[in-house]
């Protein structure tokens, strides 16, 4: 799962990174509740670890840490997706790794909130669904109700 910076280190101005950071907060709390299995990934840590605030990497890693269940592990496979996947949709490295982890481990769900990456997936034929945690939130909240 893509995680935001949690916490206090957030340019809340905005009101929609405000709500998409309670929203991925909220995720990693109901997934104690209802069993959802956060999968951790290398490119995760690598990118976590390039948070240039000392006191806001060692925060999120922390959070991180005590959130993933499994721990995807780096195979050819994830670097013959990304390169397939890199060229089908206009994509990032970076989201090309999160994307083929997510895939190749068998996600149900990546949480971003990057609408670029929305996009470009909504393209691609996927198992895993790509969506924002606000609107995973009003899913789940839905199919409770």
């Amino acid at each position: 799962m893509k995680m935001p910076g949690l916490g206090r280190f957030d340019d809340i101005t905005q009101d929609k990174v405000y709500d998409e950071r309670d929203a991925v907060r909220t995720v990693l709390d109901l997934s104690a509740i209802f069993n959802y299995v956060i999968i951790g990934s290398p490119i995760i840590t690598y990118e976590l670890n390039m948070i240039k605030n000392d006191e806001k990497r060692k925060s999120v890693i922390e959070i991180y840490r005590d959130s993933i269940k499994e721990r995807a592990v780096y195979t050819n496979n994830i670097l013959n997706f990304v390169r397939i996947v890199l060229q089908q949709a206009n994509l990032k490295n970076m989201d090309g790794f999160h994307l083929a982890f997510a895939e190749m481990t068998g996600a149900d769900v990546l949480l971003t909130t990057d609408n670029k990456f929305l996009k470009a997936c909504s393209r691609l034929k996927l198992k895993t669904k790509v969506i924002n945690p606000l609107n995973f939130l009003e899913i789940q909240y839905d199919s409770n109700n």
